[in-house]
């Protein structure tokens, strides 16, 4: 029989504290929904800017550091990392609040993309080591509850502080001549700075403790490693990153001792450049709107030589992330899901306002009740479920990923309502359903590899999520939205046909992906010992060694 350490109080606390990070990350990102038509009027943008600013300009440059800074989190004090996030992306939210153009609001979500991926990461890779394996999905899904809770509360504060504003300033002469929008961004920035504070008065866990896998935390200077692994994915330091570790005659190496030749490992890096280059060429030709296919191609070059990097200085991590069927299935199928959460989260509210006709504080109000109530719920039956069907079944994450389809109808439903409780009725049960795969996607992660890798499985996860998920789904709704527009639909008709076009599309590739991932999680999860032996993994005396002696 299986022995599992016991949760100590304080893990309750620290679960607590990171719950609260989660909430603030997502009412930062989750308030331009509900200002989206008064940022569109107030600096003349369409519905494909509005995509591109809420998901591209954020998700990308969330992507990229989110890769050196999972690898931060593998080697030094989450908390710290957790902590200087929090206030980075809470200063970079109350900037947001004195944005007069469109350039400088897209600049300022660019800093609370970086701000934000230094949490993710680093938090699950907390809990992981504060919660045994048979209440951890369940540890998960009270942090992931933060995606709900954040999400209502920025809708309701956004709504609010909109109504305030007319109320106070009925001729928009707010001081500093604020619009109601950037007053709404600035109010929601200013707490974060205070919850960093708390953040990182946390106590480190030890690393594995919970696994009977201890691993021993390594020496490292933060800001130089950061950087060094930034450059790994930032051209052109990307090629003279990889020239230098591939001859590197301490890096990790495949079984056989043949390292990688520089020439070879540089070629296919530009090679790689040049094909998403062409690839966003084309697009761009085709399509327009350059700043999204080019800030795409540049986070797609990002994970392409990050990947890189991973397979010369750290192999065994390559093989258990990056070559397990189980893990690619299981994250591109629950990504795709992402396509639909968040093209709908987004553009629901504004949809609601040019349908109905309903303002921007009620839309707030009702939207951020539904939000909070069956995210809620979802995310605590969605981590609960899991734990009770893995006892049943080892393939029940992504089981649980198939369940979400049930939203499928309700969402369509929704769509079609020509009442509005109808519609917010439909809309509840598709977010309950639609949302309980998330704590089975990240619980799958940390399960597929050894504890020391887990940061970089979650930013892995986080990572696809994010390119596939934010980045594309938002943007194509709006696109389509456009295109519709231009072809004489009204506003709200545009819309509906976008996000029910998006609904179509990414849900069957979906159900096939987590499919896929079911046939083989079962035997890649009960050998992950063995599997990570056989890729060179060392003991575990030798971590920390290997730790200090990675090229950086």
């Amino acid at each position: 029989m299986t022995h599992y350490q016991k949760a100590r109080p304080y893990a309750y606390y620290a679960l607590l504290i990171l719950t609260l990070t989660y909430i603030l990350n997502f009412i930062d990102r989750t308030i331009i929904s509900i200002l989206a038509e008064e940022i569109k009027a107030g600096l003349h943008v369409d519905d494909a800017s509005l995509g591109f600013l809420y998901g591209t300009a954020f998700a990308v440059f969330f992507s990229i550091c989110g890769i050196p800074l999972a690898r931060l989190a593998d080697v030094w004090s989450r908390k710290k990392l957790i902590g200087c996030g929090v206030f980075l992306w809470s200063l970079m939210t109350a900037l947001s609040g004195t944005a007069h153009s469109f350039t400088a609001l897209a600049i300022y979500r660019v800093g609370v993309g970086v701000g934000e991926a230094a949490a993710a990461p680093a938090s699950l890779s907390m809990l992981a080591d504060l919660f045994n394996k048979k209440i951890r999905a369940t540890a998960y899904g009270i942090w992931s509850t933060g995606v709900f809770i954040g999400s209502g509360l920025g809708f309701a504060v956004g709504g609010a502080t909109l109504s305030v504003y007319r109320k106070w300033f009925p001729n928009g002469e707010a001081p500093f001549g604020m619009q109601d929008w950037q007053l709404s961004m600035f109010l929601v920035g200013v707490p974060g700075l205070l919850l960093a504070a708390l953040v990182l008065m946390l106590r480190e866990p030890k690393r594995g403790q919970m696994d009977d896998e201890v691993v021993e935390q390594s020496n490292v200077r933060p800001l130089k490693l950061f950087l060094q692994e930034l450059a790994a994915v930032i051209p052109p330091f990307t090629v003279y990153n990889l020239y230098r570790l591939s001859g590197r005659q301490n890096a990790s190496h495949a079984p056989g001792g043949e390292l990688r030749g520089k020439r070879s490992v540089v070629v296919r890096n530009i090679g790689y450049g040049l094909l998403l280059a062409a690839i966003a060429s084309v697009c761009i030709y085709f399509l327009g709107s350059p700043g999204q296919w080019i800030t795409l191609a540049l986070g797609g070059y990002a994970f392409v030589s990050w990947l890189q990097r991973v397979k010369i200085v750290d192999f065994p991590c390559f093989v258990m992330v990056f070559k397990s069927k189980a893990m690619r299935y299981s994250v591109l199928g629950f990504s795709l899901i992402g396509f639909t959460s968040y093209g709908l989260g987004f553009w629901f509210a504004p949809y609601i306002i040019r349908r109905f006709h309903s303002t921007p504080s009620e839309v707030g109000a009702m939207m951020g009740i539904i939000v909070f109530a069956a995210g809620i719920l979802s995310i605590l039956a969605g981590g609960y479920c899991s734990d009770l069907l893995k006892r049943l079944t080892p393939k029940a994450r992504p089981y649980m990923g198939l369940v979400s389809m049930l939203a499928l109808p309700f969402y369509y439903m929704a769509l079609q309502a020509q009442d509005l409780s109808m519609l917010y009725t439909y809309a509840s049960l598709g977010i309950f359903w639609g949302m309980i795969w998330i704590p089975s996607s990240l619980a799958m992660a940390s399960e597929l590899c050894p504890p020391r890798m887990r940061a970089t499985a979650i930013a892995f996860n986080q990572l696809a999520g994010t390119l596939i998920g934010l980045a594309m789904g938002p943007y194509i709704m709006g696109e389509i939205s456009v295109v519709m527009g231009n072809m004489g639909y009204n506003e709200a008709d545009s819309l509906q046909m976008a996000m029910l076009l998006g609904l179509t599309v990414s849900a069957p590739l979906a159900v096939f992906m987590l499919v896929k991932a079911s046939w083989y999680v079962e035997e890649e999860e009960n050998t992950v010992p063995k599997r990570a032996a056989d890729a060179g993994e060392m003991p575990l005396a030798d971590l920390t060694s290997l730790a200090r002696e990675l090229p950086c």
